[in-house]
């Protein structure tokens, strides 16, 4: 099926200024933080088709070698940062971006990106996700006592909803110690702080803390009515530990009686634990699937992946992202991608006989952008 018309809302990315971007295009196109890796990028098939894709939007032949063909991207890029973003969103039809403001931040990365300044270079409409994680960190070095820090995350988190347009809030405690998040006593919780505050580079005794908090989170998302994002799956090698962010690990969160009120989404498919993902979305009603970092990343697979995930998952429980950062190729080519993977992984099931055309024109619809349309209330 040729899905290149319908328009697209990227539910979950993060925002870049082209200042900040790498010289070392290559480094986009990989997920490990090992400098080395990079070498192995031009043989990746996903980045060779990404190449495919980009040589006729800079103007550069079939074949061009890929340092000549992002040259010219860099002056076309140069020249006018505003006409060379609407072309690629256009070329995507990308209408709307959500943007988790957690990252970059200065805390993290040294440097913060203002939704207005990302909004000012894209064509699209932008919306914000504020992140859990950062906030903790900027707090945890001011010498507050326990009570008085709850009550700063709070304000902080709350200040955030007031000054942006917030669709969802988010947490990646995945990369703080795992997703087997539970409840733990209140003296259990201020030991944990005490010891956090005085080495927030040991995660071990501050696990309770950051459980707590992922739960006090959850109680501000249902008193605004916001989804909670959740990173599950695949990220930053060695920064993530993959055998703690398998979503299955979520059982006692997803048992939590606040917890259940509010929508869930897990980021990334929680890939590669695509298979418990879809388990745990058919069986939460409030439990949410969303594609990004995949349609970014896996290349051949991703219409094996949709397939999978649409086995289990009801069709309007899956979400379009990107999870673009950095440069603005990384919100078009995955739009691209997985405009072409869906519609691939359609015609399989519609050729196998398990769709008809309505149904397949419905999904396309829905996991593109009718889905976050209705989830985040826009």
């Amino acid at each position: 099926m040729d899905l290149s018309h319908l328009s697209i809302i990227d539910d979950h990315s993060h925002p870049f200024l082209p200042e900040r971007e790498s010289p070392d295009p290559l480094s986009y196109w990989t997920t490990s933080l090992l400098p080395e890796t990079v070498r192995h990028t031009p043989n990746l098939l996903v980045f060779r088709r990404m190449m495919e894709l980009l040589r006729p939007m800079v103007g550069a032949g079939p074949g061009e070698d890929t340092a000549a063909t992002w040259s010219r991207r860099a002056a076309l890029y140069s020249a006018d940062r505003r006409a060379y973003v609407a072309r690629l969103f256009s070329d995507a039809r990308i209408s709307s971006v959500f943007v988790d403001i957690g990252y970059p931040t200065k805390i993290i990365s040294g440097y913060d990106v203002d939704p207005s300044a990302l909004a000012d270079l894209l064509p699209s409409s932008v919306k914000v996700i504020v992140r859990m994680e950062p906030i903790i960190m900027e707090l945890i070095g001011q010498g507050l006592e326990y009570p008085a820090f709850l009550d700063a995350f709070d304000a902080a988190v709350e200040k955030k909803i007031s000054a942006y347009d917030v669709v969802a809030l988010k947490t990646a405690i995945a990369y703080f110690g795992g997703l087997g998040i539970r409840k733990h006593d209140k003296a259990a919780v201020a030991r944990s702080y005490e010891a956090y505050r005085v080495d927030p580079r040991n995660l071990g005794p501050a696990q309770p803390l950051l459980h707590t908090m992922v739960f006090r989170l959850f109680d501000i998302a249902a008193r605004h009515g916001l989804p909670v994002q959740v990173h599950t799956g695949f990220g930053n090698a060695p920064l993530l530990d993959l055998a703690v962010a398998n979503p299955s690990l979520l059982f006692e969160l997803l048992s939590d009686e606040t917890c259940r009120k509010v929508p869930i989404v897990l980021l990334h498919a929680g890939y590669p634990f695509v298979r418990e993902t879809g388990y745990i979305a058919n069986n939460y009603p409030n439990v949410f699937v969303d594609i990004s970092q995949v349609t970014q990343y896996v290349g051949t697979g991703l219409p094996s992946v949709l397939v999978e995930l649409l086995s289990m998952v009801p069709i309007d429980k899956l979400l379009y992202g990107s999870d673009g950062l950095g440069c603005p190729e990384l919100f078009w080519w995955p739009a691209r991608h997985a405009k072409e993977s869906l519609g691939t992984a359609l015609d399989r099931l519609l050729t196998d006989g398990q769709i008809t055309a309505r149904d397949a024109e419905e999904i396309a619809m829905r996991i593109l952008h009718q889905n976050a349309t209705e989830l985040y209330s826009i």
